[in-house]
This record gives C-alpha cells, sequence and structure tokens, in this order.
C-alpha cells in the first residue's frame, strides 16, 4: 500500500466566480496554481447530541445530529501577478476589468453598500482538493460557496522568493461534493513580484529611494458574518448525483459515472417515476458499479422490485455524510485594512514627528515583474497610530503602525491589478 503525502494535492478554484453561493463553478470557470502550505482545508464536522433534552430517565447523550461543515483554508504563496489579481477582486469585492491581451487590468475597490449601490456578500468561488484523482483517487473533494475572509502581503529582505509572499483566508458556505467529479487544468504559469521591485510612498516619504525600508505588510479583513449565514430558511446540503434510468427486469439504475458507494443513502424525484420507486423515500445504495447500482430500503438490504422503467427524466440526489445546514449568504462585517512597515531610525525621525503631529497623507505600494504584470495599492488616506524605535539585525529600526481611514472622495483603498489572464472575477 502506497502512503499519500499532503506534497501530492492538487488544487483548484473558480478563476470566474459562482452565479452564486450554492452553484459550483464548473471546469471551464477554474484555474490551479501552486501554493506553499501544505496543510489541507479540513472540513470540520459539527455535531450536537441530546444531552441537555429531559425525559431520557438520565442526564447521557444518547443520539447525535450533524448541524454543519466548517470550511476553513488557506492559501500561502510567493507574490504574483495573478493571484494578486484573484486576491484584490474577491477580496475586496468590487472589480472592474479593463484591457487586452496581454494587459489585462482589474481595478479593484471594496463594496460599499450605502445607497444601495453594492451589496454585503462578497463573490464566490469553489475550491477544489485532489490526491491522485481518479479511479483511486485518496481525496477528490470540493467546496462550494466560499468567500475571501482575508489577504496579507508581506515583504521583507533577502534575494529569495520569499521576500514577497501573499496569505489568502478563506472560509466556505459548508456545502461539499465528494467526489468532485472535475477535472483540474494544468498549473498556471506565475509571473513572480519580487520584493526588489518594490516602490512604496508612505505619508510624503520615499523609503525605497532613501534607502531606509526594512520590511512591510500590508492586508484586508472582511469579518465575515459566518453564523448570520445560517438564515433561517437557508437549507440544508443536498447533492444532485444526476439523472438516471432503469432497467426494471434485472432492478438496475444506471447514471453515468454517478461516483457512489454502497450504503450511500439517496432520494430520487421525477414526474413519472420507475414502478416501485417512492419520491421522498431513503434508499441506500447496494452493487454499486462505474455507471450502475441497486437500491434497497434498508443498509445491505434486498434489492427495490422495480415493476417498470417509467418515463425519463429521473433525479437522484444523495444524502451524503455531509448533510446539514448550509449557509445561504457570507457578508462582510466591520473591515478592516492594515499596513505597517519598519524603516531605519534617522535623527529627526519623521515617523515620530508625524506620530505626534497626526500628520495624514496617502500611501502607495508597487511592485511588478514586468508591463504587463504588476499591483499598486493605494491607501487614499492615512495616519500613523504608533511609532516604536527598536532594533532590527542590530541596526536601530522604528516600527511603525498606520491607521488606514476613510476618504471622502476617493474611499479608502484602491488596487490596480495587472496580468496577462483574463475573466478573473467575472
Amino acid at each position: 500500500m502506497s502512503v499519500a503525502r499532503t506534497q501530492e494535492q492538487i488544487i483548484g478554484f473558480g478563476k470566474k466566480k459562482q452565479a452564486d453561493i450554492a452553484t459550483a463553478n464548473v471546469v471551464g470557470d477554474l484555474w490551479r496554481l501552486l501554493k506553499l502550505n501544505a496543510s489541507l482545508s479540513n472540513p470540520k464536522l459539527v455535531v450536537e447530541n441530546d444531552a441537555e433534552e429531559l425525559g431520557k430517565g438520565h442526564e447521557y447523550p444518547t443520539r447525535t445530529y450533524k448541524t454543519n461543515w466548517d470550511i476553513p483554508g488557506s492559501l500561502e504563496k510567493y507574490l504574483s501577478s495573478e493571484i494578486a489579481a484573484w486576491a484584490m477582486a474577491y477580496g475586496l469585492g468590487k472589480c472592474t476589468p479593463t484591457g487586452t491581451t496581454p494587459n489585462f487590468v482589474y481595478t479593484c475597490i471594496p463594496l460599499y453598500p450605502g445607497g444601495g449601490v453594492d451589496g454585503t456578500e462578497l463573490p464566490y468561488f469553489s475550491f477544489i482538493e485532489q490526491i491522485r484523482p481518479g479511479a483511486s483517487d485518496v481525496l477528490d473533494r470540493m467546496a462550494v460557496g466560499c468567500a475571501v475572509e482575508s489577504w496579507t502581503i508581506t515583504i521583507g529582505t533577502g534575494p529569495g522568493r520569499a521576500n514577497s509572499k501573499i496569505i489568502i483566508e478563506f472560509v466556505g458556505s459548508g456545502r461539499i461534493t465528494d467526489p468532485s467529479g472535475l477535472t483540474i487544468p494544468a498549473a498556471t504559469v506565475e509571473n513572480l513580484m519580487p520584493a526588489a521591485s518594490l516602490a512604496i510612498t508612505i505619508n510624503g516619504v520615499d523609503y525605497v529611494t532613501n534607502k531606509n525600508i526594512v520590511s512591510l505588510e500590508t492586508g484586508w479583513k472582511n469579518n465575515l458574518s459566518l453564523d448570520g449565514g445560517f438564515y433561517p430558511g437557508c437549507g440544508f446540503q443536498t447533492q444532485v448525483v444526476g439523472t438516471f434510468t432503469t432497467t426494471f427486469a434485472s432492478n438496475v439504475v444506471t447514471s453515468a459515472g454517478h461516483g457512489l458507494q454502497d450504503n450511500a443513502m439517496v432520494t430520487v424525484s421525477g414526474s413519472a417515476l420507475p414502478a416501485g420507486l417512492t419520491a421522498g423515500t431513503v434508499y441506500h445504495v447496494i452493487n454499486a458499479a462505474t455507471d450502475t447500482m441497486k437500491l434497497s430500503e434498508t443498509e445491505g438490504g434486498t434489492e427495490v422490485d422495480i415493476t417498470s422503467d417509467g418515463t425519463p427524466p429521473h433525479t437522484m440526489t444523495v444524502l451524503p455524510s455531509t448533510t446539514g445546514a448550509v449557509r445561504g449568504r457570507l457578508e462582510y462585517g466591520n473591515r478592516v485594512g492594515t499596513l505597517r512597515f519598519v524603516a531605519r531610525f534617522e535623527d529627526g525621525s519623521l515617523e515620530l514627528k508625524k506620530l505626534k503631529a497626526q500628520t495624514t497623507g496617502t500611501a502607495v505600494v508597487s511592485l511588478n515583474h514586468d508591463t504587463y504584470n504588476s499591483l499598486e495599492l493605494t491607501w487614499h488616506q492615512l495616519a500613523f497610530s504608533s511609532a516604536e524605535v527598536g532594533d532590527s539585525d542590530g541596526r536601530v529600526t522604528v516600527s511603525v503602525e498606520c491607521l488606514p481611514m476613510y476618504h471622502v472622495s476617493n474611499g479608502i483603498l484602491t488596487a490596480v491589478a495587472k496580468c496577462n489572464t483574463q475573466y478573473i472575477g467575472a
């Protein structure tokens, strides 16, 4: 037996956004990028029990109930123009694409619901993890209805790729398709934007030209309202296997590539079902093969006697182990922008002076690979909220925490990402 390793995983996620939170991306909407963190998204099944219910004659639980799946995930990557454009489009929420190949431009700003112009839901995407996909897959699951919780860009010293990274955190609606049944495309070639390409002006100071910058971190957090997504009526997870036909003489049910195994629980529906099958009844799969199966009314029981084939189409829906409540929305809460940096400390430090005076200004942070692959972040108004003198590698430095603020004309943040990939966030 060959042991599966996390390094074998293949990930794919929506380049184009989902039509809504419950409608998964199709193959043509996906792309595949590499990542650094080996951890899986690790959906967590939340369960309840009846321990607190009275009338059992004791205080112990006697039953458990599947409540929902929590789906956290993260992407840690070297910063490229492609992932930067994706993170801005999905993390900020409002994206205006322009340009043509090879210079697609994505201008992104946060959603603003005031006046009813924008909603409070970010664009949704599907996230797929696979290990050895195919007939002997170890893992093949798709989280449907994911939204970006935060992105953080870090810039540090050193000549390698690790001096420029992005970490993207996301959460899911709780809807899982397992197996995904999708073929993830080949990996996209990315254009990296190293720290050596950094240009930065903060509150009137060009820290690169002055050779003062040591490190920088900037990011955005949406504080998604997770519990609020389970609003009354948002429903439970079900998975449609697809259409099926029957051969009543042998009680065989046929659904091409259904992906089900013995003991899976399903229901059937249709206007003229085969005689012997009843809509809403939970059936157990037996004798499962690639395209065929039989159904039983009990686990591992005898096959249902089908006496006619009815009139297709008939639809089969699986009630998987993932059954439970799913979120019907993921809305942002009080969003937080961050910008902090470390610079070499100089006599008459401008950082301390501007902190004391509460001077406000703009910050422009940009990185690039070439003319057609770049990222520019403009914080339209900020002040310094702290400036602490310390040391970095034996050199006296000042660590500055900035306070991004809302500008009455320009808003809070504008991100302009350029890359040679079309339809990001479309």
